[in-house]
């Protein structure tokens, strides 16, 4: 196993500790995305395709995209005991 594949797993472990440790839903979707979207963009291990000589990013990667999530009513179905 090469060390770009083990530093791989250990940023997507950390990344995944750090939403977990979040109280706050919005902020921890945030920060994984945010870290998702550096990993993707940044890193050579990526599982996109590799960015051209002497470039950091992928440039055709915008960000993966997601639908926005509706954390406040989440949380009030939490409070109620309905989800």
């Amino acid at each position: 196993m090469s060390l770009t594949l083990l530093d791989w797993r250990r940023r997507v472990a950390a990344l995944y500790a750090a939403v977990r440790a979040e109280t706050d839903a919005a902020a921890g979707h945030e920060l994984w995305r945010a870290g998702r979207d550096g990993l993707l963009a940044h890193h050579p291990q990526s599982p996109l395709p590799r960015p051209p000589p002497l470039q950091s990013a992928r440039p055709s990667y915008p960000a993966a995209s997601l639908r926005t999530h509706r954390f406040r009513q989440k949380e009030g179905r939490r409070k109620r005991g309905l989800a």
